[in-house]
């Protein structure tokens, strides 16, 4: 697989787990660029700050999150009062998995690429 597609599959999967978690109202990161890798899914709590008529209608600010660390294996870590389904768990969690696995297979292509064009400059 080439590069170009190896990324291409990247894009796709980061775009699903984006789009998964904005239908439940949810934000998604993903550190990649350092080690271990990190994938945080939060609460959405843009409309936080909106005005509101009273302060008894606004409702209280979710809070948690649910953490993803690609170290040497994988840790998976909840803060405060974070809630899912276990069928939505279970779903972001393979998707969490597939992405990281293809930003693993990307960067070690492009890695062996830059090895192998710096092997073949200096034939």
């Amino acid at each position: 697989m080439e590069a170009n597609l190896l990324q291409m599959k990247y894009i796709e999967l980061r775009s699903k787990v984006t789009e998964m978690c904005l239908k439940e109202k949810l934000e998604f990161t993903f550190m990649e660029f350092k080690f271990p890798v990190i994938a945080t899914v939060k609460y959405d709590n843009e409309d936080k700050d909106q005005v509101v008529m009273s302060d008894n209608l606004r409702p209280e600010p979710r809070t948690g999150s649910l953490t993803f660390i690609f170290g040497d294996d994988l840790e998976i870590k909840t803060d405060e009062n974070f809630r899912i389904s276990d069928e939505f768990f279970n779903r972001l969690k393979n998707n969490i998995k597939k992405l990281h696995y293809a930003y693993l297979q990307a960067y070690l292509k492009n890695s062996m690429g830059m090895i192998w064009n710096e092997d073949e400059s200096n034939d």
